[in-house]
């Protein structure tokens, strides 16, 4: 809350925001630079159709997961070859 404040006195001083000070106003927000309010095509059809459009942070999101999801089964893989 005290970065918000001081962002906020700089900004009346100067008449502008600094980088630190765009970035203290987002203190408290849920994703402030989020994705979804930006069409993609899904070209592999990571999210079910390719070719299909979808928002942004979808994609993004699927294609996390399945990263995540494939890092797991490798590594179960590897550790049944191991047994």
């Amino acid at each position: 809350m005290q970065e918000i404040k001081q962002a906020k006195r700089r900004q009346k001083q100067t008449g502008q925001k600094s980088e630190a000070d765009r970035a203290a106003s987002y203190v408290g927000q849920v994703n402030p630079g989020a994705l979804t309010g930006i069409e993609a095509t899904d070209t592999t059809g990571v999210m079910g159709t390719a070719g299909a459009t979808v928002k942004a942070q979808a994609l993004v999101d699927g294609i996390v997961n399945s990263i995540i999801t494939n890092e797991e089964i490798d590594e179960i893989d590897s550790k049944e070859g191991a047994i």
